[in-house]
């Protein structure tokens, strides 16, 4: 063994002759090449016989491993001893020289042998357990340097600690960590000590007092660049990343400056002074990428004159408040100062808002990317955080909310904003804050609830009309009757089963008995299913489509194989359980799309064109001479039969023709009627035998290609050749250049036969959502004659009346006072806002109402342009685009302040725009420059001055309105809010552990309006009236 034995080394051995860590390998010995562990019974045997040295070393079970393990190289600690601050002689330092110990040890047990080895009389040291400090050198530390430092100052008289928590000692920092902040039982493979790590062993005098500084109390934490978790020495500015060393500070600086929150504000803000060159708040803000939203609500927060000026004078300095949790210790506060500062005092075009976005994006995360946001979040997120930040009451007390149910006792009005004051006074709450009172009634038990509460931003709704104007034609099966077209003004979201029982009060038809179908000019679109709303059916006018409501064949709709079957369908409408993506337990309804409108299964409904020949082209050309007719048959029906059926549903248009053609008019005028008497008594089949004389099931092939005499022919639409450019064979004729073959004049083939050979193709849709798209089973007639003496003509198809509809379904013509009254009355809360009510004990869509009862000098009125709708499967939002009209002065707000004695006024002074869509667009603002005394557009960069009669637009988005007795020279005492010296909060008592969750005062949940939802939870300072878009 004593090749493999390192006798060079030169350490710190113990007097125990059994110790192992006495011994040592030589480094890179591989077992089983250069040595093998054995158990001590093999050992005994071959050093009785061989003799050697013994290598004993202890086994172990790992902690993620069940198997024994040996450690055979132990850990090597390199030390340097100290001498104590008596005797601190540069000559005394030991040379650096090497402890073994095992990796599973604890720093206790390290600590232990340091002191059982050391002791030893052969290298003359002398220390207790547990009186010296163990250091770890920073490889980039200079040790040389610091112990020189520390030699110098302890020449001097030491300066005393000025905390607990810290020894101040000689007053030089070590260069490195001290290990004894892990603690006694920190194990030594995990506080990742390197072989080449010196540590650094520290001895006190006699008085215990130490050389270097010693921070008692450092956090163990993840250092920001390097990701260990070690004692952190050194911490950036701003508080929100930490370090294990300066040079891992260092390295980070380039990736962490972009994040960097910390603002030196006798740095940053004493260039900002007022000169003759300063742009007085004409100062544009840079787009960083997708923040003209934030431009333009920082540009309406700077011309809020009142809030400027008391940054200007840097009022909010001594108001700072550095306690609150729910604030950033006057981050928002320093970085909105400097940002105002460099909008009135500096003399350059534009300035980037960086530090500001990147404080407010550190508290809010919406708004620390890229992506576009809604300007009124940002104003109420920025008022949130200033009035965290300068909010002057340090300790919030729980105060308990005053509530009555009385709807005529304002009796609580007062005390409530009283203790609102009590948690909440700041230069935001003296500017924007009022008051409203909440009414709340339950339709169960009708009782009321009457909360009083503070707002700092009134969303307003926008009046819509919530019916959708359908332009219906009502077409008779009867080829006789004329069409009927009207307006039906109906509820967005009323049914297609309300839809049909208006149906029958207007046209006076069977509920049941038409087909609902949606026609572009003279194509068939699709049919309406009898799931879908009427506002969806709506929609399609926009891209002039309308409805028409088909009747069915009064033969097949009252026939008596129909008796009952849509009453059996609703009672196969049935409630069943399944299992969501979630793995919940829901109910789901099972039924049917309308589109068979009940009708037996054996009938089969298809598209029939009816169509002309256009012989002026080159090539003829098929002409539509009307709109698609929807028709049903048996599928059982042979195609022979198909075509008396075809016949019948025409013969009003051929019976004239006959007469015409066998009985010319220059003979008699009486004989014609005789023969139109004749011909009318006739059965279906005989007519028809003499319209198509001479065609039978052998020879109609033959009769349908070389007659011209015949009235029409009866064609399948070929699905394969729909698209005209590409040549498929012909599911009906196998034919590759098929135009359309002929139907055959036969008893052998039913439709059912037909209609099956589309059935699993592709471009088959043949089932009960085939109309969505024109490929599919489907029939044409294609009319011989097309001249001016043809029977048909388009007065039989078009419409009796022409009916026009007025575009859209909102109010055109809107004011603010419009939107001022929908706020304030009363409303019936959805599904989704129920409110419980304390004395049913029950969840209930309870009516709400609104009333202002304390008008604030500053008053935000947020238009709500964005509302959320239903696309099918997937929901969206809608921007209403109409022109709300409200005064540049004297907006009389008198009317909706409960107990106004006298006129409450305000006046225009900034307004924040957005144009374009609810995905995407851009905001702008307007603002009324005090300085200036003119309005002015902000466009990210670009200022410029505005005619005032442009401010009222489709684009006003968030209005600014100051109240008229508010001075321009602000007295800030004057506005301030305090609560009367003989007023008493209920301050509630709190015992440990039973403190409430959460904070009111939290602005946890933005309004998400812009992205369509508006009526989702707010903050409890945004006042945003539910539902009233919806």
């Amino acid at each position: 063994n004593k090749e493999i034995i390192d006798e060079t080394k030169d350490f710190y051995k113990s007097s125990d002759l059994e110790d192992i860590y006495n011994t040592i390998l030589k480094p890179e010995m591989r077992e089983h090449f250069e040595y093998r562990i054995i158990n001590e019974g093999q050992w005994n045997l071959l050093f009785g016989k061989y003799g050697g040295v013994a290598v004993k070393r202890e086994k172990f079970r790992d902690e993620y491993s069940s198997f024994m393990k040996v450690e055979v190289y132990f850990h090597r600690l390199n030390l340097i001893v100290l001498p104590d601050r008596d005797d601190f002689d540069l000559r005394k330092i030991s040379l650096e020289k090497s402890l073994f110990c095992s990796k599973r040890w604890n720093l206790g047990r390290v600590r232990e042998r340091i002191t059982n080895v050391l002791t030893d009389q052969r290298y003359g040291f002398k220390f207790e357990l547990e009186k010296f400090r163990l250091w770890k050198l920073e490889p980039s530390g200079n040790l040389q340097s610091a112990l020189n430092q520390a030699a110098e100052a302890l020449k001097k008289t030491p300066e005393p600690s000025n905390s607990d928590d810290v020894e101040i000692n000689s007053g030089v920092e070590f260069p490195g960590v001290p290990l004894d902040i892990y603690g006694k039982n920190a194990v030594i493979n995990k506080l990742e000590l390197a072989l080449n790590d010196r540590i650094i062993i520290e001895l006190p005098n006699q008085k215990g007092e130490y050389v270097f500084k010693y921070r008692k109390n450092l956090e163990i934490k993840k250092c920001e660049f390097c990701y260990n978790k070690r004692p952190i020495l050194v911490s950036c500015k701003c508080g929100d990343v930490h370090y294990c060393s300066q040079r891992c500070k260092v390295k980070d600086e380039v990736y962490h400056r972009d994040k960097c929150t910390a603002i030196d504000i006798d740095e940053e803000l004493s260039k900002y002074q007022k000169t003759a060159n300063s742009n007085m708040g004409l100062t544009g803000l840079q787009n960083l990428g997708n923040t003209c939203f934030m431009n333009s609500g920082l540009q309406c927060l700077s011309n809020t004159w009142q809030l400027s000026k008391y940054f200007l004078t840097d009022l909010y300095l001594p108001e700072i408040n550095t306690e609150n949790k729910l604030g950033m210790r006057g981050k928002m506060a320093h970085s909105f100062a400097k940002l105002i500062k460099a909008l009135w005092y500096d003399s350059e075009r534009s300035v980037a808002p960086w530090d500001l976005k990147k404080v407010l994006g550190k508290q809010y995360t919406t708004f620390c990317g890229f992506s576009q946001q809604d300007s009124q979040e940002l104003i109420s997120a920025v008022l949130d955080a200033l009035h965290e930040d300068l909010n002057r009451v340090k300790i919030k007390p729980y105060v308990e909310q005053k509530t009555t149910d009385d709807p005529n006792d304002d009796s609580a009005k007062d005390p409530s904003w009283y203790n609102f004051l009590a948690r909440n006074r700041s230069i935001i709450v003296d500017l924007f804050y009022g008051q409203y009172k909440s009414i709340l009634q339950c339709p169960l038990c009708y009782k009321y609830s009457i909360t009083f509460d503070p707002f700092s931003v009134v969303s307003l709704p926008v009046p819509q009309d919530t019916k959708t104007r359908l332009i219906v034609t009502y077409v008779p099966y009867s080829m006789k009757k004329k069409l009927i077209r009207t307006v039906m003004a109906m509820e967005r979201d009323a049914s297609v089963d309300e839809l049909r029982e208006q149906l029958v009060e207007t046209f006076g038809v069977k509920k049941y008995g038409s087909l609902l179908s949606i026609i572009a000019g003279r194509s068939l679109e699709r049919l309406v299913g009898r799931n879908e709303r009427v506002g969806t059916i709506g929609k399609y006018q926009e891209k002039n489509a309308h409805l028409f409501v088909q009747e069915i064949n009064p033969k097949y709709f009252d026939g008596a194989e129909n008796v009952g079957v849509r009453e059996k369908m609703e009672e196969e409408k049935k409630v069943k359980k399944a299992v969501n993506m979630y793995g919940e337990t829901i109910e789901s309804l099972v039924s049917r799309e309308d589109y068979n409108n009940g009708l037996a299964d054996d009938l089969i409904k298809f598209p029939l064109n009816i169509c002309g020949i256009d012989r002026s082209w080159s090539i003829p050309k098929r002409d539509v001479k009307t709109f698609t007719r929807v028709l049903y048959t048996k599928k059982s029906c042979t195609l022979k039969q198909l075509h008396l059926e075809i016949f019948a549903f025409l013969r009003p248009l051929f019976e004239e023709e006959l007469v015409h053609r066998e009985s010319p008019y220059e003979e008699s005028k009486e004989i014609p009627s005789k023969k139109q008497v004749e011909y009318s008594s006739m059965s279906d089949e005989a007519l028809f035998g003499k319209v198509f004389a001479g065609m039978n099931e052998e020879n109609w092939k033959k009769t349908v290609m070389t007659s011209k005499e015949l009235p029409y022919v009866l064609n399948f639409v070929n699905v394969r050749d729909y698209d005209s450019y590409s040549k498929k064979k012909c599911y009906y004729c196998n034919e590759y250049d098929c135009g359309n073959c002929p139907v055959p004049f036969t008893s052998e083939i039913t439709v059912g036969d037909m209609a099956g050979k589309l059935e699993g193709k592709k471009e088959s849709l043949y089932s009960d959502r085939l109309y969505h798209d024109p490929k599919c089973f489907k029939l044409e007639v294609i009319l011989n004659k097309n001249d001016d003496k043809a029977i048909i003509s388009k007065s039989n198809f078009e419409p009796v009346e022409a009916v026009k509809m007025k575009a859209g379904t909102a109010k055109t013509e809107l004011s603010i006072y419009d939107c001022l009254d929908s706020f304030v009355e009363w409303e019936t809360l959805d599904k989704d806002n129920l409110w419980y009510c304390p004395f049913c004990k029950d969840s209930v869509a309870a009516k709400k109402k609104f009333e202002f009862t304390r008008a604030p000098p500053v008053l935000v009125l947020h238009l709500k342009r964005f509302k959320t709708s239903s696309r099918g499967r997937f929901m969206g939002s809608d921007r209403l685009n109409n022109l709300i009209d409200f005064p540049l002065t004297d907006l009389d707000f008198t009317r909706y302040l409960k107990g106004a004695s006298s006129p409450v006024l305000y006046d225009l002074y900034a307004v924040s725009n957005h144009y374009g869509s609810t995905g995407f667009g851009h905001y702008t603002a307007f603002a009324w420059n005090q300085e200036r005394k003119g309005w002015y557009q902000f466009d990210d960069s670009r200022v410029s001055s505005e005619d005032a009669r442009k401010v009222c637009s489709t684009a006003a988005y968030v209005l600014f309105y100051k109240r008229k007795d508010i001075a321009e020279s602000v007295d800030f005492a004057g506005i301030r809010q305090e609560i009367p010296e003989g007023y008493k909060v209920p301050v509630v008592e709190l015992s440990k552990g039973n403190k409430p969750k959460g904070d009111n005062d939290v602005m946890n949940t933005m309004s998400s309006e812009r992205d369509g939802m508006a009526d989702g939870k707010v903050n409890n300072t945004t006042l945003n009236n539910k539902n009233r878009n919806n």
